[in-house]
C-alpha cells in the first residue's frame, strides 16, 4: 500500500511537470517565446491530485478485499470437495458446522469479545471420525476470521492442536 502511494505521488509530480510544459500559448508580441499559464493554481491542482490519489487508494483496497474474499470462497469450496460434507459458517449461532445433508455431524463453537473469537469447543460425530471434518471446521473459522479481520484464541484442545499444526494460521492468533 505504501509503495502504491509513493508511486502515485511520483506519477502525479511528473504528470504535473509535463502538463505544465505543454500548457503553453504563444504570445505574439514576444515572438517565439513560450509563457506557461496554468489553467488552475498549483494548490488546486495538488488538491485534485490528492483527492484522486485517495480515491484510487480506497478503490484499490476495496478491490483487494473483494479478491481476497473470492480467494477465501474458493478455499471453502475446496474444503467441501475434500470431504463431501458441507461446512457452513453460522455467525448467528457462533459456530462453524458440518452437515451431511440436513444432519449436523460436527461443529466448532466460539465466543466473541472485543473483536476476538475464542474457540471454546469442537466436536465431530464419532461415525464421521477420520474424515478431516474437525480440521475443516477450524479452517472455516480461520477463513471467516480473516474476512472479518478479527483475531482468534484457540481454547479447546483440538483447536490448539490444529493451530500448532498449521503455521499459516498464525496471522489470526491473538497475541
Amino acid at each position: 500500500m505504501i509503495g502504491f502511494v509513493l508511486g502515485s505521488i511520483v506519477i502525479i509530480y511528473f504528470n504535473y511537470d509535463i502538463f505544465n510544459y505543454y500548457r503553453v500559448w504563444i504570445n505574439p508580441s514576444l515572438g517565439d517565446t513560450f509563457n506557461i499559464h496554468p489553467l488552475m493554481p498549483f494548490y488546486l491542482e495538488m488538491l485534485v491530485a490528492l483527492v484522486a490519489l485517495v480515491g484510487t487508494a480506497l478503490l484499490s483496497r476495496l478491490l483487494v478485499k473483494k479478491e481476497r474474499k473470492h480467494h477465501l470462497e474458493i478455499q471453502k469450496s475446496e474444503m467441501r470437495e475434500e470431504t463431501m460434507i458441507e461446512i457452513k459458517f453460522e455467525v448467528e449461532k457462533y459456530r462453524s458446522a458440518a452437515y451431511d445433508g440436513d444432519q449436523l455431524v460436527g461443529m466448532a463453537e466460539f465466543s466473541v469479545a472485543n473483536d476476538v473469537w475464542t474457540i471454546t469447543h469442537a466436536e465431530t460425530d464419532p461415525n464421521y471420525g477420520g474424515q478431516g471434518i474437525g480440521k475443516n471446521l477450524i479452517k472455516c473459522l480461520v477463513l471467516e476470521a480473516r474476512l472479518s479481520e478479527v483475531k482468534i484464541v484457540p481454547l479447546c484442545s483440538f483447536a490448539i492442536t490444529e493451530f500448532d499444526k498449521n503455521p499459516d494460521y498464525r496471522d489470526v492468533i491473538q497475541a
